[in-house]
Parts: C-alpha cells; structure tokens; sequence
C-alpha cells in the first residue's frame, strides 16, 4: 500500500503511523537484513520514503528489494510519503513504488486561514514533486482554461497525486478542487513553487543531448544545401542584412573578436537561433533536403518551444524529452 500523506495530513499520518505492526524509517529499511525486518509483524510501516528524493537509485533500489522480500514471507507493507509516486524515478525491475495500491485519504477540518496562506499552499504543492510542480503550473498559467477543465488538462498520474495531496477532491465521479481553495491564490503558489525549482529533472541531460544533435544536423543538411546552391561564397552570400552584421557582431562579441566579414567565420550558421536557421532554409529555397515540407513546418512548430525553454534554464517535462528525442530520430535518419 501506499499513502501519501504531506502538508494537509498531518493527524492522517500519525493514524497510519500507529498501524498495527512495526514501524521503519525508509532509508533504514533501504539498506536493512530482509531477515530481521518484519519480526512477525502484520504490517510493515515504511515511513519517510520522501526523504530518498535526490538520493541515488541504490536507495530506491534497496526499498524494492527488501518490501519483496518481507511481502513473500507474509507480512504487508505500508509505504508513507510526503511526496506523491510522480516524484519518484522508476527502478529496474518491479517498481514497487508505482505498483502499490494507492490508498487516498481525505483531509480533516482544514484551518480556512491557512487555505488564506500562500506559503501555506505552496509548501503543500512543493511536495508534489518537480514533474508535477511542472504539470500543474503549465496548467494553471499557459493553459487558458478554467479552473475546473484545468484538472481535466492535467494527466492521470498528476490528477491523483494532487489527490493523494487533498488539493484536489471527487465529488462523485468529479475532480474538484478542495473546498476553500482560492483559485487565484493556487495560482500565485504554483508560480511561486516553480519559479523557485533548482533541481533539475531526470529528463533535461537526455533533452539537452539530443537537441544538440537535432539542431547540428539540421545546421549540416542546410549548409549542404547552400554549399550546393551558392558554391565557394556560401559563407558571405547566405545571410542578408541586417542578419548578416548581427552574426558577425555575435561572434565578435563571443570567440572571434578578429571578425570582420562573414566569410572569416568558419561557419556563420552556428551563430543563428533555430528559428533564424529554419527561415534561412525557406528564405533561400533550398527545398525538403531529405525531409518532406509538411515534417519541416511541424519540426518548427514542435521543437521551438522546447528549445527556448532549454536556453533560457525553464523547466523541461518528460512530453517535452519524448518531443525531441523523437525528432531526433527523425532528423537524424532523414537529413544524413
């Protein structure tokens, strides 16, 4: 089983916590003899597993290995969590965090002041984990939606960890937010949270690679294309003004200070934005070079965005990784 009991539940935590059984801190337990844990216990707690969050994935690890451990002898495991399954990687093997049966609580009388606290709500949301910080800050602020079709926008597993924290509730078969919450409050918190995130997520090393490799080979396919088109003066004729004086002043103000003409760049396009690269290959009509048109207007349309959230250190979601890994695929295969 698992619970997620952060900020809104605290008296729920301590009930749970006085489960029949014997109670374990979950960096002990990641790292405890099998043999000894249970003791002939019911259940198991495991409590804290939060504070793994950061560690490296032997922790996780040893958490899988030893809840198999003590559930084949008999024994159930309750896991209790500040921080929803969303903020945890997935480990090798069974995941035993994502496979375990959630049990959702509902929260007790909630001070109506501190639903008034910004800090408050934001400690709560700060528990939900970068993934989520992420999903539910898009949802909120770049959405356009309501509040109510914002929870509909969101996707399952942040649905329910938002759940799991109490700040969503279901009426019925319907998400709601809890009672009390102010929207436009929720709002300032989860800006708030996601303005102040530092850590990066498990998804930004893969994006930044392979966005790297995506944005050099579609820069080699379009200097083979003007190398083809315009010959030995490639580098002076490509650009035109003012673009071209703005590419040398970049270099100069970068690695080439010596710079004077375009033609004493080794290679004036790697001083280009995406988007300038993609409208010079359109602006000289250098044609599909291996991708159709139509991939070519979607490769813009999909990738931009990312990429300016890259270079300007915003945060990156595991849709935004799956988005360029896969025009890297595409890119590479087609424009080789």
């Amino acid at each position: 089983m698992f619970f997620q009991l952060g900020n809104l539940f605290e008296e729920e935590r301590s009930a749970v916590l006085e489960l029949a059984g014997r109670r374990i801190r979950a960096r002990e337990f990641a790292t405890a003899d099998p043999g000894t844990i249970a003791q002939d216990a019911h259940i198991l707690v495991v409590d804290g597993l939060d504070e793994l969050l950061g560690t490296r994935g032997e922790s996780l690890g040893g958490i899988r290995e030893r809840t198999m451990s003590v559930v084949e002898s008999g024994t159930s495991v309750a896991i209790v969590s500040r921080s929803p399954k969303t903020a945890f990687p997935e480990t090798v093997g069974s995941d035993v965090i994502y496979d375990a049966k959630q049990i959702f609580a509902i929260p007790g009388e909630v001070d109506p002041a501190d639903l008034e606290d910004v800090d408050f709500v934001a400690l709560s949301i700060r528990e939900l984990g970068d993934r989520t910080i992420i999903a539910l800050a898009d949802a909120l602020w770049e959405s356009g939606l309501s509040p109510t079709k914002c929870l509909d926008h969101l996707d399952r597993v942040h649905q329910e960890a938002l759940r799991g924290a109490g700040l969503v509730q279901v009426d019925q078969t319907k998400l709601r937010w809890m009672t009390g919450l102010d929207h436009k409050l929720l709002r300032r918190a989860s800006a708030m949270v996601a303005s102040e995130t530092t850590s990066f997520t498990p998804a930004l090393p893969d994006t930044f690679t392979n966005m790297w490799i995506l944005e050099r080979a579609v820069r080699n396919a379009i200097r083979k294309g003007l190398m083809t088109k315009m010959g030995e003066g490639w580098r002076e004729n490509s650009l035109e003004e003012p673009l071209r004086s703005e590419v040398i002043g970049r270099a100069q103000r970068d690695s080439h200070p010596s710079a004077r003409r375009a033609r004493d760049l080794r290679d004036p396009l790697e001083w280009l934005s995406t988007t300038e690269m993609l409208d010079l290959r359109e602006r000289r009509q250098l044609g599909e070079l291996g991708l159709a048109s139509h991939m070519w207007s979607r490769l813009r349309t999909e990738i931009v965005p990312i990429r300016n959230r890259v270079a300007h250190m915003r945060m990156i979601s595991n849709a935004d990784a799956l988005t360029i890994e896969k025009w890297r695929k595409i890119v590479v295969q087609s424009l080789s």
